[in-house]
């Protein structure tokens, strides 16, 4: 199933080098996938700005690799984590 695929591909996206994978640690919210689009919601508050726009930018990269044909998109959920300058 292709849900399935997708999401296990996720788990190949880790946080840091030893750190656990985006799904397992909750980052993943959400996946929604339908013939045209999907959509990836992340949990990327609670950490360093860098460190989580390099997680979304891989997720992203997992889902452009594994859906080549559909429109993508990213959102995010932050509770605390990232501040304006």
């Amino acid at each position: 199933m292709l849900l399935a695929r997708v999401v296990a591909t996720l788990c190949r996206v880790r946080e840091t080098a030893d750190g656990p994978d985006i799904v397992h640690s909750g980052r993943v919210r959400s996946l929604v996938i339908t013939p045209d689009e999907a959509v990836l919601t992340l949990h990327l508050g609670g950490g360093h700005c860098s460190s989580a726009q390099v997680v979304a930018e891989l997720a992203f990269d997992v889902l452009r690799v594994q859906l080549p044909d559909t429109d993508l998109y990213l959102r995010h959920e932050r509770a605390g984590g990232c501040h304006a300058p």
